[in-house]
């Protein structure tokens, strides 16, 4: 008797400590809910934008099979991009961040209490029995609790994310000029190739670098300076085990700052693979604030 007296004390004393536990993570999440909320409707506004674009080129007609493919990519990206975003601050609002779980721990509270009523006789019990109704009310709290833990949990991973992304609304995108991220080539061939370095997003972008990392099939040279197009750095990756492509040949272009809504030209001297086939080179790039994104260039290198 006393034992089982014991479990629902826990239970109660759990439940008060939750409940406790919600007010200070919903004053916490005020801090961070206006400026992702921000985010969040900038970036979805953004990706939304991109994705009709992308759904227009293609319905506009592509050059081959390689442009398709790329840009079906680019759009099933976006679509999770924006299936994601739209509930990226729900977890910082006021029913998820304390509603939500002040109702559950709150109702677990009570159902404990309702079930100890009934295991102590307090309560009749008119169709099963005493101890019947208290182990189903001790259930129903203990869901309500797991329950509760799970929105709460949300909330926490939410505070996370938000205190560790990154102060800025930029958002940079490496292509090729024509706005692609797949080009078709020719074997062998010697040319300047032209890529475009955009910054989508609502802030400017500050000491940008973008890094392209050609496989040794290509062969890279520094390009002619043009009017208005930035000439890469080319070099090679040193050999040693921390590099991510040691060995490769890197084409690097720095920018001081690009407002939003611009972009810079950046050209490169190649000779194409000597063997057909699709080439797939990974871009890096880098901007003071928001870090490194990752992304990713395919020249299908074909027969003239």
């Amino acid at each position: 008797m006393a034992d089982v007296s014991l479990l629902f004390d826990w239970i109660a004393f759990l439940d008060i400590g939750l409940i406790s536990v919600t007010i200070p993570t919903y004053a916490i999440s005020v801090s961070f809910f206006g400026r992702e909320r921000k985010r969040s409707i900038s970036e979805r506004e953004r990706r939304v934008e991109e994705l009709e674009k992308k759904v227009k080129e293609m319905s506009a007609g592509l050059r081959d099979e390689t442009g398709v493919a790329a840009l079906q990519k680019e759009i099933e990206k976006y679509r999770r991009d924006i299936k994601k975003i739209r509930g990226k601050v729900d977890s910082l609002s006021v029913w998820t961040a304390f509603f939500a779980p002040f109702v559950a721990f709150s109702a677990s509270l009570g159902f404990a209490a309702i079930g100890y009523l009934f295991f102590t006789g307090a309560l009749p019990a008119p169709l099963l029995s005493s101890s019947e109704y208290s182990i189903y009310f001790v259930a129903s709290s203990l869901i309500m609790i797991i329950a509760g833990l799970a929105v709460l949990s949300g909330t926490l991973i939410a505070i996370n994310r938000a205190a560790l992304n990154p102060e800025t609304l930029s958002a940079l995108r490496f292509s090729f000029e024509s706005g692609s991220t797949a080009e078709k080539f020719s074997v062998n061939a010697e040319q300047v190739v032209t890529f475009i370095l955009r910054n989508l997003g609502k802030e400017m972008g500050e000491n940008i670098s973008a890094q392209v990392y050609f496989p040794s099939e290509f062969g890279v040279s520094p390009a002619p300076i043009l009017p208005s197009v930035r000439g890469a750095v080319v070099h090679s990756q040193p050999t040693g085990p921390t590099m991510t492509y040691p060995g490769r040949m890197t084409a690097t272009a720095d920018v001081d700052a690009l407002h939003e809504d611009m972009a810079a030209i950046i050209a490169v001297k190649l000779r194409m693979p000597g063997a057909k086939g699709t080439y797939k080179v990974p871009v890096q790039v880098w901007e003071r604030r928001l870090g490194e994104s990752k992304q990713e260039l395919t020249f299908e290198v074909t027969t003239p």
